[in-house]
């Protein structure tokens, strides 16, 4: 399954993976711009705001009404970032048109309600209901000030703060937070038109209409698509290393949490991203890695420990729940099960059990349009092209040696450690993965 990948219209591009295996289809319209402090902010209540009606469909009731009607199709928008960009997608899955029993035209329906939050979203007047842009607003913010309280969560974002402290599209809890209050329907609604005179329209398709009547039904309803100095996407660049920081923070919670942040700079388009991916998942990316199996195992320090690779600004870090008291000797074994694989430390089966991991998790991607959009389109969105079996056989060439000398270049920049100041027992959900 390889996207094909056609010009429909200026400024409208379409790719379509065509298969059968899926009884519903799913397409999806993304525009980009570009990432700043503020854009996050209106990007993320941009979306809520599209969600709650358009011209046609004024309210959510009747929105799902109508998504009802077309055999329970669905349709969801999301704000994304993909390392120096943010995307908004409007996406839909609908049931395949094999398993439609009558004449409902369930793609024009998706595809009416696609265009009307496109260009019709619900105004009154020329703006955005002032209402509804408050209480999204509202809703924004406590969901920010619920990460505080999912201390895992929050010790990730605090450690991005630290590791992302000299980027200034970055935006810290709290300067997003003052962002949302300082946002009204004027603003949001003058953001939102903004948005479609200055990024391409690229629609994505998983399923089995034929590329002509999809980029035929498309063009008839979004041929209005006219933009001008144009957008293009900021291709992923490394993370510059900057001064080491730690901080700790008292917290009333039973169970400590510690994030480390290492600075690696191979991203997304280097070559050398398939050791980083092998040498993530070695390191603490699966129940057969070293943390796991040594840190979480052997010697019982963390009730987690886990690691993660981002390709799009070529970082690494690890997350871990642990008793305060084993703070210091957690750290020294993370490092120390790092420091093995700087010194090529690695056996055959630890190395063979990281590709099996990530060769299942590469096939798998084919059971999911979900994933083939997500694997295709964010690749696509650079200009990136290596399809899925082409990344199993660059896996599979990544030798001991590559990790080892891959890891070298790794640099521990930002420690974050949640010290819990409660003596209450264990916190829920923290120990199961």
């Amino acid at each position: 399954m390889i996207p094909t990948r056609l010009k429909i219209a200026d400024n409208i591009y379409l790719s379509v993976i065509r298969t059968d295996k899926f009884k519903s289809g799913l397409l999806t319209f993304t525009v980009n711009l570009p990432l700043t402090k503020e854009n996050i902010a209106y990007n993320m209540l941009l979306t809520s705001v599209l969600k709650r009606g358009t011209e046609s469909y004024p309210t959510i009731a009747e929105l799902n009404r109508r998504l009802d009607e077309l055999y329970s199709s669905s349709m969801d928008i999301r704000s994304a970032r993909l390392g120096k960009n943010l995307t908004l997608t409007v996406s839909a899955d609908m049931l395949d048109s094999s398993y439609i029993p009558d004449d409902t035209d369930v793609l024009g329906g998706v595809l009416e309600l696609i265009a009307e939050t496109v260009y019709k979203p619900k105004l009154e007047g020329e703006y955005f209901p002032e209402a509804k842009v408050e209480q999204e607003k509202r809703f924004l913010t406590d969901s920010i000030n619920a990460v505080v309280n999912n201390t895992r969560s929050y010790a990730s974002s605090r450690l991005s703060e630290l590791m992302f402290a000299k980027d200034e599209e970055f935006p810290t809890l709290e300067e997003l937070k003052d962002t949302v209050a300082s946002i009204n329907n004027v603003k949001l609604t003058d953001f939102y038109r903004d948005i479609w005179r200055h990024s391409p329209l690229q629609i994505f398709y998983v399923g089995s209409l034929s590329e002509e009547e999809l980029a035929k039904r498309i063009s008839a309803l979004f041929s209005p698509w006219s933009i001008s100095n144009e957008i293009i996407p900021t291709r992923p660049y490394p993370e510059p290393i900057c001064e080491y920081k730690a901080i700790t923070e008292r917290m009333p919670v039973s169970q400590g949490k510690l994030a480390i942040g290492f600075k690696m700079g191979i991203c997304i388009g280097d070559e050398r991203q398939y050791a980083a991916i092998v040498l993530n998942e070695l390191f603490g990316g699966s129940a057969a890695s070293k943390l796991f199996l040594n840190v979480r195992e052997r010697l019982s320090l963390c009730y987690y420990c886990s690691s993660s690779y981002d390709r799009y600004t070529g970082t690494l870090t690890v997350s871990s729940g642990i008793e305060n008291k084993n703070r210091e000797i957690a750290e020294r074994a993370i490092l120390s099960e790092l420091n093995d694989i700087k010194t090529c430390k690695i056996s055959q089966t630890e190395l063979d059990s990281a590709k099996k991991s990530l060769l299942n998790g590469y096939r798998q991607i084919y059971d999911s349009p979900y994933d083939l959009q997500s694997y295709y389109a964010n690749r696509g969105f650079f200009g990136f092209t290596d399809n899925i079996e082409t990344a199993k056989q660059k896996v599979l060439n990544v030798t001991a040696n590559d990790i080892s000398e891959l890891a070298k270049m790794i640099v521990c920049d930002s420690v974050f450690f949640v010290e819990g100041a409660s003596s209450s027992g264990k916190e829920e959900a923290e120990y199961d993965e």
